[in-house]
């Protein structure tokens, strides 16, 4: 649910979520904004403590052709937590939505190269 109102029976019956209404005083008038500063600042530690996890070294380094042959036939945009470390320590994310969306690639990557029955798949997952 979006937000605190009772939704109308009409949505409900459609199993829909109420829309919400573009000119709402509510709403805030200026999206936040980030400094490539405060984003480093705040995602650096998620990224290290995802290193440290046991699952966390699938992903820890770019993945090679020796290492999974074939990988770059079916991964266009390799991506891997030391080049998002790279990029935040250089300040390449202007939003914390960059930052997201590479770290969706290192695991969309990972279920898309390897089977759901596979270590690595399995380590994405979790």
């Amino acid at each position: 649910m979006i937000s605190n109102e009772k939704p109308d029976s009409e949505s409900t019956k459609n199993n829909q979520l109420a829309t919400i209404d573009a000119t709402s005083k509510s709403l805030p008038k200026y999206p936040a904004v980030f400094s490539p500063e405060d984003i480093r600042e705040n995602m650096v530690p998620l990224v290290r403590l995802l290193c440290e996890q046991e699952e966390g070294m699938w992903f820890r380094q770019p993945v090679t052709e020796a290492m999974a042959p074939g990988y770059f036939d079916i991964i266009k945009f390799p991506m891997d937590f030391s080049t998002i470390l790279k990029k935040l320590n250089e300040n390449q994310y202007s939003t914390p939505f960059q930052f997201c969306e590479d770290m969706w690639l290192v695991f969309n990557n990972a279920w898309l190269f390897n089977k759901k029955t596979h270590r690595v798949y399995k380590a994405g997952v979790k």
